[in-house]
């Protein structure tokens, strides 16, 4: 918990990608890059639609899913970046002006995230007000990644990064009270 009542904002990037995507192979690397230089100030996850290749290995995996949260964002085309659900970029239009101006700002909502376990893992989410309580109806979003896949694919990606895999809320995301 911050100053003032306040919790630290991470800067959160849904990447919309597909493994078979040969501009996201050529610029997905530069995003990698980028996000390199910003350890511990944000949350990444690639999502991997149908589009444009329905061969993707990674949306094969959760065909549902992962176009359940493209389509949330009205994302049709890859690699794209929503960052904080609110500015939305093609991932080589993410630079560190966008990143550095997300940096240092905070929220009166702290969400913590514990974890457990070994081969089966157990996940607290615990969510709380920190500070003024805002107005509003609230959803949280849930879900599990792949930290790194080390896999060859169609793109000529090698390793991929936080990889979805699946809702741990449903995908609409599930209500909550703060």
């Amino acid at each position: 918990q911050g100053m003032n009542g306040q919790a630290k904002r991470y800067i959160f990037l849904d990447h919309v990608t597909n493994s078979q995507c040969g501009v996201c192979g050529a610029s997905n690397p530069g995003l990698y890059a980028l996000l390199a230089g910003y350890q511990g100030s944000y949350h990444h996850l690639s999502i991997h639609p149908s589009f444009p290749y329905s061969s993707c290995v990674f949306y094969q995996a959760n065909k549902t899913e992962n176009n359940d949260r493209a389509a949330y964002y009205g994302i049709t085309s890859t690699p794209t970046v929503m960052i904080n659900g609110l500015v939305k970029k093609s991932a080589s239009q993410v630079n560190a002006t966008l990143l550095n101006a997300e940096l240092g700002k905070t929220s009166p909502i702290e969400v913590e995230v514990k974890e457990s376990g070994t081969t089966s893992r157990t996940v607290k989410v615990e969510v709380k007000t920190v500070g003024t309580k805002p107005s509003g109806t609230y959803k949280i979003y849930a879900a599990i990644a792949e930290k790194t896949r080390n896999q060859a694919t169609g793109n000529g990606e090698k390793v991929h990064y936080d990889v979805f895999r699946k809702f741990v809320t449903a995908s609409s995301g599930d209500n909550i009270s703060l």
